[in-house]
């Protein structure tokens, strides 16, 4: 964490952070008073709640500020870290190389391996023992790490622990004493030592505090033929009150010090609105990772306000600066962001710090699509993963605090989002991901369709060509006759002049002929393009003519089209497709009296245009969401066309905020729509994806110039498919 900052975000407080540590004093004092009168405290909670921040912020702080008064026993914290099965690690030698000491003559003994008796009787000699010994709080955080490990190693680790509980020394470490005592006159020279057998014998000062996630608490059982009443002693720890989040929140704004922010405070109106949303307007409590995202991006938004002179920053967070009495520098006074926008941009910004486009689409695939199965958290074992999502990836997830890895009961490991309130963000960005990747398939396919038809013309223009080409050469083989002709008649006797001439009459009337026909072949070339002008042009009157003879009336085109039987079927088509959007016409004004609409009819399309949202306002009224019902019901009746919701905004927003709102917008009316146009009551995964499309425009293609109302519009467009 940068320390500069009063807000950590998503990582735990540290102990360098206690000062900006609140909203728990109670439960800080509450587990000091615990552990005075327990020896071992187990404290549970929800993940997210910040029990480590709770242990390094809160009690040991306050522990080492008072220690001879409040526990006069010296923290020691340990972690476990997770188990690797590619890099092994004993656990004994873990938690014994976490205590700081000089090796003493214990360290040397040949044992299995070193005890933490050993590890700690060793720190009390560098401490001043025997004469001074010291007694310990053992601090396990996260000791759900533990049970990763294999079961002989969890054994070993619950042997150590009841040694040190039950006050005795390890029967190993008691045997190898005495039998090094015999044969080693180093080791029988320390024991000789003043007071050293008695302080040996005597049983190591200890409490132990445990920190465990809520639902691996009953793991705590497997430590139970260690130390029976390992759950009597257990506290848990809730969520953030409202008031506690209020502190939490107001606190760390107002204190002085060297943080990159100036010193500023929350207006009570910016405050309701932040506890209003972590609380569900007070329907639960608060968990601290939600405040701490937030509070930090306000934090931020603070510091690029000031930077830039107030140039520069969220416009939907409102600050100002406050007079030079207020106490503090800048006051947040009002926010109306989306609070869930700022997760999603927590999760969009961890995922684009990977390398590279193709590591951050894989990423994004495997949380969105793996591990989210009906708008809920699932948990994926390691084995089941695609191999392309490597440990390397999934470290660098884990890392992000996205995804957590837990061990399973198959020996190996589970992965799973890590916490419930990235669930929303998650799914917001799947559904925004599967819409561009469908507009990418959609060019895609516009752009082959225009290919073809760039080959077709090809391949056109190459038999035009082809055909002038045989004009040339018969051209070429007339001329060249007519050359060897002439040569020939010019060796004629000149006393043959008549014969000349009459040859000469032959050959140019040749010649003449030759012309005419080349002629001929041109203008029958040109004929024929203005044949299929006519044709094109008379085809479409005559859809013109039988659409007039149609009136709406669906037995009556079918009628019309088996007499015309003789129509290409693209004409058909596109005759039922034009008397179907009358009739979709006719139905619109039948049923949405009281609404302003148009309805534009294109060549092959539909356009329903309508204003649904007032400026600022994502969700439908509910007047308008029947009308868009009724619509829905109009156009369930024709299957066999696409609906694509295409939604615009004015120009008063960012670009880019503005085309977020868009894509909300089409997906709220896509909620209202899609139950209607499905009455079979298919579930979303079940629906037909190729029928209804959404598409965000943001403010790209106004209607009139300006902040027009007219351009915060919404057209569903029907189409052929």
């Amino acid at each position: 964490m940068n320390s500069n900052y009063r807000y950590p975000g998503v990582k735990p407080f540290s102990q360098a952070d206690s000062h900006l540590f609140f909203g728990r004093t109670q439960d800080i004092q509450q587990l000091v008073r615990y552990l005075r009168t327990e020896e071992l405290v187990v404290m549970h909670g929800k993940s997210g709640l910040g029990k480590t921040s709770l242990i390094q912020a809160g009690v040991i702080p306050q522990l080492e500020q008072s220690s001879r008064k409040v526990l006069p026993f010296t923290p020691l914290t340990f972690r476990f870290n997770s188990y690797n099965p590619r890099d092994p690690k004993n656990l004994p030698h873990i938690v014994e190389a976490n205590i700081s000491r000089e090796p003493s003559f214990l360290d040397n003994l040949p044992v299995k391996y070193i005890s933490l008796w050993q590890a700690l009787k060793s720190r009390q000699l560098q401490e001043g023992a025997p004469a001074k010994p010291q007694g310990y709080l053992l601090i396990f955080d996260q000791f759900e790490e533990l049970f990763t490990y294999p079961d002989d190693e969890v054994d070993a680790i619950g042997h150590d622990l009841a040694d040190l509980y039950n006050r005795v020394m390890p029967a190993e470490v008691k045997k190898v004493l005495r039998r090094e005592e015999m044969v080693n006159p180093e080791l029988k020279a320390q024991l000789d030592k003043p007071g050293m057998r008695e302080w040996l014998e005597a049983p190591v000062q200890i409490k132990m505090l445990m920190a465990i996630r809520s639902d691996k608490f009953n793991l705590m059982d497997r430590l139970s033929p260690y130390i029976p009443d390992i759950l009597l002693n257990s506290r848990i720890l809730e969520a953030l009150n409202r008031e506690q989040a209020d502190e939490a929140i107001e606190m760390p704004a107002a204190m002085a010090g060297a943080f990159e922010s100036p010193t500023f405070r929350y207006s009570a109106q910016a405050r309701d609105k932040i506890l209003d949303f972590l609380t569900s307007h007070n329907t639960r409590r608060v968990e601290g990772f939600q405040l701490q995202i937030l509070c930090r991006n306000i934090e931020e938004n603070l510091i690029s306000f000031v930077k830039s002179g107030g140039k520069k920053s969220d416009r939907r967070i409102k600050i100002i600066k406050t007079p030079a009495d207020a106490g503090v520098e800048y006051e947040v006074t009002d926010i109306d962001a989306d609070f869930g926008n700022i997760l999603r941009h927590y999760y969009d910004e961890q995922i684009n710090k990977l390398d590279g486009e193709e590591e951050i689409l894989l990423a994004r695939s495997f949380i969105e699509d793996e591990l989210i199965a009906d708008g809920r958290r699932v948990s994926m074992d390691r084995a089941a993963i695609k191999n392309a999502v490597s440990d390397e990836l999934l470290y660098k997830l884990e890392n992000t605090r996205i995804i957590r890895r837990e061990p399973n009961s198959m020996g190996g490991f589970s992965y799973e989002i890590s916490h419930d309130t990235l669930l929303d963000p998650v799914m917001q960005a799947r559904e925004e991901r599967v819409f561009k990747q469908s507009e990418l398939r959609k060019q895609q396919e516009a752009q082959e369709a225009i290919l073809e038809r760039q080959r077709e013309l090809e391949a056109e223009r190459e038999a035009q060509e082809r055909e002038l080409a045989k004009a040339r050469a018969e051209k070429a083989e007339v001329e060249t006759q007519r050359a060897l002709e002439a040569e020939k008649a010019e060796r004629r006797n000149k006393y043959f002049i008549l014969t000349l001439l009459v040859l000469v009459l032959i050959i140019g009337t040749v010649v003449t002929l030759s012309l005419i026909r080349e002629s001929k072949q041109s203008d029958m070339l040109e004929a024929k393009n203005r044949e299929l002008i006519a044709a094109q042009d008379t085809l479409k009157q005559q859809q013109e003519i039988l659409l007039k003879q149609f009136d709406g009336n669906q037995s009556k085109l079918d009628s019309v089209l088996s007499v015309n039987a003789s129509l290409p079927a693209e004409q058909q088509a596109a005759l039922r497709r034009a008397a179907n959007f009358q009739q979709i016409e006719q139905s619109l004004k039948d049923s949405l009296s009281g609404l302003e609409y148009k309805a534009i009819l294109r060549y092959n399309e539909l356009v329903i245009r309508l204003n649904v949202f007032p400026s600022g306002v994502y969700q439908v009224s509910e007047a308008n969401r029947r009308f868009l019902e009724r619509i829905a019901a109009i156009l369930q009746k024709y299957p066999n066309y696409l609906i694509d919701i295409e939604v615009h905004t004015d120009d008063n927003g960012a670009d880019g905020q503005n085309a977020i709102n868009s894509i909300t917008r089409a997906l709220a009316v896509m909620e209202i729509m899609n139950p209607v146009l499905d009455p079979g009551g298919k579930s979303k995964a079940d629906r037909d994806p190729g029928r209804l499309s959404v598409s965000g425009k943001g403010e790209a293609y106004p209607i009139t110039p300006g902040n027009d109302n007219e351009n915060r519009r919404v057209d569903i467009v029907v189409r052929g498919r």
